[in-house]
């Protein structure tokens, strides 16, 4: 069985190390073949969904120059927590 993609984006984040969320998205596009802008605004949402539910952390932020999403959009780098570890180990694998 599959996961969903939900659960699959939360999975890149399984090994511990900080990652932009363009590269999260870009990654889950290419790997899922689901590219257009709605798509990539929805796997943004995703993110902010888990962050809000404690299961990632932000540690860092930038600007987008606009070759990312949009110029003057604030591009985040984020980090599983351990309940987002947790959450994984007893509902994902």
């Amino acid at each position: 069985m599959s996961l969903p993609l939900k659960s699959v984006m939360l999975t890149y984040l399984k090994d511990g190390e900080a990652h932009w969320d363009y590269e999260l998205v870009e990654r889950l596009m290419n790997e899922s073949g689901k590219n257009s802008e709605y798509w990539k605004f929805q796997f943004r949402f995703w993110l902010m969904e888990f962050l809000g539910c404690g299961l990632i952390t932000d540690v860092g932020y930038e600007e987008d120059d606009g070759t990312k999403f949009k110029a003057e959009n604030v591009l985040s780098k984020y980090k599983i927590t351990d309940l987002g570890l947790q959450r994984i180990e007893t509902m994902l694998e």
